[in-house]
């Protein structure tokens, strides 16, 4: 109840009306639902956010091509692996 706003000192008093008492109660916890809803999406896309990838996969025809040297690829790890070479030797 005091996560939705409703201060606990004033509750026997709403309480004493029924049909005032449960339409706050509903308002309040649609309230608190919502705000709750908008913090877990917030929350999630900050997790989801990714930075960009390092690599950047070249596709020639279909098939994975390292831009600098024209080597092709079947598998990902083998075109990683040989673009670390490349940044080795470049950076010599």
């Amino acid at each position: 109840m005091k996560k939705c706003d409703l201060d606990p000192s004033h509750w026997e008093a709403m309480a004493a009306d029924r049909t005032k008492w449960r339409r706050t109660i509903k308002d309040k916890v649609c309230e608190f639902e919502s705000r709750r809803r908008e913090q877990l999406d917030a929350r999630r896309d900050e997790l989801k956010a990714r930075p960009p990838a390092a690599i950047q996969y070249t596709y020639i025809g279909g098939v994975l091509t390292c831009s600098e040297c024209g080597r092709t690829f079947t598998a990902k790890i083998g075109f990683v692996s040989h673009w670390r070479t490349h940044q080795r030797s470049s950076q010599n």
